[in-house]
């Protein structure tokens, strides 16, 4: 359970790196819902979903439109947009554990999952009003949810709470601010360690350029991707009005309504269509390898490996996404592997068992019923460029 008001531990640099893990874990959380919401989103507004170009995993400068009003953006934002800011946001929190010498952190909560910070629970949904309410109030400035006389927080309020607005009133004595909140805290846990930093730490450490960094990952998530997502619950960004999200015909809404159902065989929600299930069963496959091979790279300080991870998106992730939602009807089951992501005792082992999930990943891809219903533009030469790329080169 996520806290952001106590400091459990006296030692700072204990505070500091149980509230990152605790960052850490949130934002890999926000990264499933965000991206599973975001491929439930009808084809027909792919422009406020966002589409992959060559350009779309290179980072962005901090703020990059966070100091101009929307109207004034080079580009409108996307939920691809968003998506890839928060796969940043985590890989800055991994980044800075790695210079402070503790472990990376690329776990996730299981869901339906209850956050201290939120009067809601987060949950794999697809896209609606509700979904946009929840996402809204996650990435919402602290000043926009204290005006509770506005007609907006009441909206809000109203809708995250499905019609129980008093719920939230209760809530908000007791929890106060969201996710900026605890960013706040690591920052002064951050200022904190600074006068007095372990000796294990190194003289190099850039506190002030780290501090800033911190400072970007609040600012976007209280500018771009507030304003980002209050347009999805108000419908401008779908050149429209609310009422869009209660069209009389399902067909009219923004979204394909998914039904999460796990991609493990024999369970109680498990895919019944086996060939459904299968092709979802990949996306876990190659979600687990990108995350694996993302744990490594931070464990090592390995930027290639980060390179291999982006591309098991781009090349296969991303399409698998659209097809599991828009022809099969089931969504990316973004499901929790049964091991941790820091697969081996040390790099060679670990390598050699991302090798083996790699290879298991092609056979499913090969598999008779797969192959019929794999997405077109799935690049299945991923598989040999990802093991080449795992294996030393004599």
């Amino acid at each position: 359970m996520l806290r952001i008001k106590e400091n459990d531990y006296d030692d700072p640099y204990l505070s500091l790196t149980g509230l990152l893990v605790d960052a850490a874990t949130l934002e890999h959380s926000l990264l499933s819902i965000y991206l599973y919401a975001m491929f439930s989103i009808r084809e027909e507004y792919k422009d406020v979903r966002g589409e992959l170009t060559r350009a779309t995993f290179q980072p962005q400068p901090p703020g990059r439109n966070a100091m101009q009003p929307p109207e004034q953006h080079k580009s409108p934002v996307t939920f691809l947009d968003v998506t890839i800011e928060e796969m940043q946001h985590l890989a800055l929190v991994n980044q800075l554990l790695y210079e402070l010498c503790a472990a990376p952190c690329l776990e996730r909560h299981t869901f339906p999952h209850r956050f201290e910070i939120y009067p809601f629970e987060l949950q794999l949904r697809p896209l609606d009003r509700f979904v946009a309410a929840t996402f809204t109030w996650i990435e919402a400035p602290a000043a926009e949810l204290a005006d509770r006389s506005s007609d907006f927080v009441k909206k809000l309020e109203n809708e995250v709470s499905r019609g129980k607005p008093d719920d939230v009133k209760t809530f908000r004595k007791v929890n106060g601010d969201p996710l900026g909140s605890l960013y706040g805290r690591i920052l002064e846990r951050l200022d904190a360690l600074r006068h007095d930093p372990p000796p294990f730490i190194p003289k190099t450490f850039a506190w002030g350029v780290w501090s800033d960094r911190l400072d970007w990952i609040r600012y976007q998530g209280e500018i771009d991707h507030f304003r980002f997502f209050r347009s999805l619950f108000d419908g401008t960004a779908f050149k429209a009005n609310e009422s869009i999200w209660t069209a009389p015909s399902l067909e009219q809404r923004p979204a394909i309504q998914l039904e999460w159902k796990s991609a493990f065989a024999g369970r109680h929600n498990s895919i019944e269509d086996e060939p459904k299930r299968k092709l979802a069963w990949l996306s876990n496959l190659i979600y687990w390898t990108l995350l694996c091979l993302l744990d490594l790279s931070y464990r090592t300080n390995n930027r290639k490996l980060i390179y291999v991870a982006i591309e098991q998106m781009s090349a296969a992730l991303w399409w698998l996404g659209l097809d599991l939602a828009h022809k099969h009807n089931v969504g990316i089951p973004f499901d929790v592997m049964l091991v941790r992501y820091n697969l081996g005792r040390d790099e060679a082992s670990t390598l050699a068992i991302i090798e083996r999930l790699v290879l298991e990943a092609r056979k499913v891809a090969e598999d008779d019923g797969v192959r019929a219903i794999l997405p077109t533009n799935l690049d299945t030469n991923l598989f040999q460029r990802t093991l080449d790329a795992l294996r030393p080169r004599h």
